[in-house]
């Protein structure tokens, strides 16, 4: 990292490995309606790129975070595969 009179300047202000990503993480509901029933939410994956992170669940929903803009979109999947 650089750094400018002995303070260090992040790269990535988004973001970091170090620091539990609260940000995100509040804006993701803890449940999920699906018809009449109510679900808890878990996330089951994760995909990172500079830029966007996107995060799957367990209902069909992927949610896509624009770090820059701090923007969470959810995404509702389509079409469903399931591998045996």
């Amino acid at each position: 990292m650089a750094t400018n009179n002995g303070t260090v300047l992040n790269p990535c202000p988004y973001l970091r490995e170090w620091s539990p990503p609260i940000g995100l993480l509040s804006k993701i509901p803890e449940k999920a309606q699906k018809g009449f029933t109510t679900l808890d939410l878990a996330l089951t994956c994760l995909s990172a790129l500079p830029d966007y992170l996107a995060v799957g669940t367990n209902v069909g929903l992927i949610y896509w975070y624009d770090r820059k803009r701090d923007n969470l979109e959810r995404l509702k999947v389509e079409v469903r595969v399931w591998l045996r």
